[in-house]
């Protein structure tokens, strides 16, 4: 991850989950849907249609992201944490196994995630949520110990990612007992978004800036703008929430009737099954 593309990968895939998060969640509102986790509906065609997106992204990004940490570029191998031949067993690449770490959980959260919606007869909500928490959570831990060694302007882009997983921490924790909590989706879905936008710009930061010149740790200013920037990236998050949302809301009042609602049932239509249900009775 200590490199530009080490950046702009997980930085694409954070953007990708917040932009799922924020297309979902803004389905779901708009449909009434008032469970984050809906029951699973049944389906044919096979376990691939079953197959939740979300999941096999989690496990496709984590299982990519494992395997560069220790085998890229090609020809190199960073399994071994440790030298047998070394008399005082210094630890080898710890910056790998910490990423590598990180990225596991994300994939035991997508294994998790197909589990409880492919294999199992009835959903496991908890199951699924316990499974991404751990997953933020561990990358909060590690953000939290991975900045010894580096200069201010690392650290500081690496203290403002770290705020930005805590707050996503704090709230999937908060979801364990609430989670049926529409304005806990969209904020989530923010600072998801966040985490892939900043560590984007934060991969031109450390490694390519635009101007041609490298930011300089010694400049009180560099390191003042580099809030500034980030405080740019919640604004700039905000409206591109706000601009799903809406476009959600065109596509929902186009085709909304007419597009598989995949268990995200109108809060309308199911008041009204249960009125008729009563009168039956």
């Amino acid at each position: 991850m200590g490199t530009f593309i080490g950046h702009i990968s997980p930085g694409l895939a954070f953007l990708s989950f917040g932009l799922l998060y924020a297309a979902r969640y803004s389905w779901m509102v708009l449909n009434g849907c008032r469970e984050q986790y809906p029951p699973r509906t049944k389906r044919t065609g096979g376990l691939w249609r079953t197959l939740p997106v979300e999941g096999v992204m989690k496990l496709i990004y984590g299982t990519l992201a494992v395997l560069a940490e220790f085998f890229f570029p090609p020809g190199v191998q960073k399994l071994r944490f440790f030298r047998s031949d070394d008399p005082d067993f210094h630890f080898q690449n710890p910056s790998e196994w910490q990423h590598a770490t990180m990225y596991g959980y994300f994939c035991m959260s997508g294994v998790l995630d197909i589990i409880s919606q492919s294999c199992l007869h009835q959903r496991w909500p908890l199951l699924e949520h316990l499974g991404v928490t751990a997953a933020f959570f561990i990358t909060t831990l590690l953000l939290k110990f991975h900045s010894h060694g580096k200069d201010m302007i690392e650290m500081q882009v690496h203290y403002l990612l770290l705020l930005t997983c805590s707050l996503t921490c704090i709230i999937f924790i908060i979801e364990i007992w609430l989670p049926n909590q529409p304005k806990l989706w969209f904020t989530k879905a923010w600072l998801v978004l966040v985490q892939g936008t900043w560590l984007l710009h934060a991969a031109f930061i450390l490694y390519k800036p635009p101007t041609g010149h490298n930011w300089n740790s010694e400049d009180h200013a560099d390191v003042l703008f580099l809030t500034t920037f980030y405080c740019w990236h919640l604004s700039f998050n905000i409206g591109l929430l706000c601009a799903i949302f809406w476009v959600t809301s065109l596509l929902h009042r186009r085709w909304g009737g007419r597009i598989e609602r995949d268990g995200y049932h109108l809060a309308g239509e199911m008041e009204k099954l249960t009125g008729v249900e009563d009168e039956e009775l």
